[in-house]
């Protein structure tokens, strides 16, 4: 974490076209900001909310994120909404093209992606740790999404790997990856048209 804290000569980056460009919120605002400002144009940009507490890095900047995954808390401090589905609806609303996804715990995953929202409920688990569980969906869906590019699809899968990594289950890449390809053909999801 020190490392985050450290200066980057960002002027130094070099310039990337059709990459997948990957951000935590751990990252100094400033950095946050010229980065998807330089690179947004011709690359996939994800955020994943990392905390409640620095959400605020990118309010400004919705409108050049292509997928924005956030847990609830996350949602409602940087929509100043108290529910998920108005938090859902502001992020719209802001960015029809953003593929969104808020987790709510065991309870619930909803997402949205070209004018359908998808609601799934996460396998049910014995939760071990919940740390991490958001990170691991994050990356299992990026994982996923950037090399199939289906939203339904992904989503299925980082749910179980979420899931999976609350539980505390742990095993080589090839058994993890067939625990996750099991499980998510058990993951039922609503798909509705959204209509604002």
């Amino acid at each position: 974490m020190d490392s985050y804290e450290k200066n980057i000569n960002i002027k130094l980056m070099k310039n990337r076209k059709n990459k997948k460009i990957i951000f935590d919120l751990n990252l100094s605002e400033k950095v946050i900001k010229f980065l998807i400002n330089k690179y947004y144009k011709n690359n996939y940009i994800c955020i994943c909310g990392t905390s409640a507490h620095k959400v605020y890095k990118i309010k400004s900047l919705l409108t050049k994120i292509d997928t924005l995954i956030l847990n609830k808390q996350e949602s409602f401090i940087l929509t100043n909404k108290n529910s998920i589905k108005s938090a859902l609806k502001y992020l719209i609303k802001k960015n029809n093209t953003l593929n969104i996804i808020i987790t709510n715990g065991k309870n619930s995953v909803y997402a949205y992606k070209n004018k359908k929202t998808y609601l799934c409920k996460p396998p049910n688990v014995m939760v071990n740790n919940e740390n991490s569980a958001g990170d691991v969906l994050s990356a299992v869906f990026n994982y996923y999404y950037c090399n199939r590019n289906k939203m339904y699809e992904s989503l299925r899968k980082s749910v179980v790997a979420g899931a999976l990594q609350a539980a505390g289950y742990l095993n080589n890449k090839k058994e993890y990856l067939q625990k996750i390809n099991h499980l998510s053909k058990k993951i039922n999801i609503k798909v509705s048209n959204y209509n604002g």
